[in-house]
């Protein structure tokens, strides 16, 4: 059987649904709150979402290696780097689900993951940045809405069976060769398929 190369089989689910000038790129992001690679790639996204945000339709995924069990009648978490992390996890998918443009969604993760994971310290700055009340979001923590939406995350993670975190898939198709290239630069990966599937140059990829 012929094997495309990864950014060529991406063009081809672009073809397949008729639309490869104007679909945006479905971009997955699987991250963990305390993961330190997961920091560095939002390190690496933050600086570099903005401008190719037009092309992108982004999603954050804060789940990882964990995964859920029944403990008697309530769902309980195991996380990788232990119950912070899964706390994390929570806090994070509750400020995702009340924040509706992409860039905010990236900035505050980016921001808490400094905050939580490596000052160790309190969040309110990014909270106030995003415009979300961050009592609110402390709420949402420790209510059914985290469980049921760490569930859904759980969820996503398991389609991909991954291996290593943080996982970067592309319309729903993980490549581990751009999987690989996103960890060094999520810029020029995201401009190398793009470039591919539209005929003209991308502005923001020539800067």
């Amino acid at each position: 059987m012929l094997k495309l190369a990864p950014v060529l089989l991406l063009l081809t689910v672009y073809i397949a649904n008729g639309t490869a000038q104007n679909q945006k790129l479905g971009v997955e992001v699987l991250i963990e709150s305390l993961c330190p690679d997961s920091y560095k790639f939002m390190r690496d996204l933050s600086g570099s979402f903005q401008p190719l945000a037009k092309y992108l339709d982004l999603n954050i995924i804060p789940f990882g290696k964990s995964y859920s069990y029944i403990n008697g009648s309530s769902v309980q978490f195991q996380c990788q780097h232990g119950p912070r992390e899964c706390r994390g996890n929570k806090l994070i998918s509750c400020a995702l689900n009340r924040l509706i443009e992409q860039n905010s969604k990236v900035q505050f993760t980016y921001c808490f993951m400094v905050k939580y994971y490596v000052k160790k310290s309190d969040f309110t700055q990014c909270a106030n940045e995003a415009g979300i009340n961050i009592e609110d979001v402390l709420s949402c923590s420790v209510s059914d809405e985290a469980i049921q939406l760490q569930l859904q995350m759980e969820t996503i993670t398991k389609n991909y069976a991954i291996t290593f975190v943080p996982t970067i898939v592309y319309n729903k198709i993980y490549s581990h060769d751009l999987q690989a290239k996103s960890l060094v630069s999520f810029k020029d990966t995201v401009c190398e398929i793009l470039q591919n599937k539209t005929s003209g140059a991308i502005p923001e990829c020539t800067s």
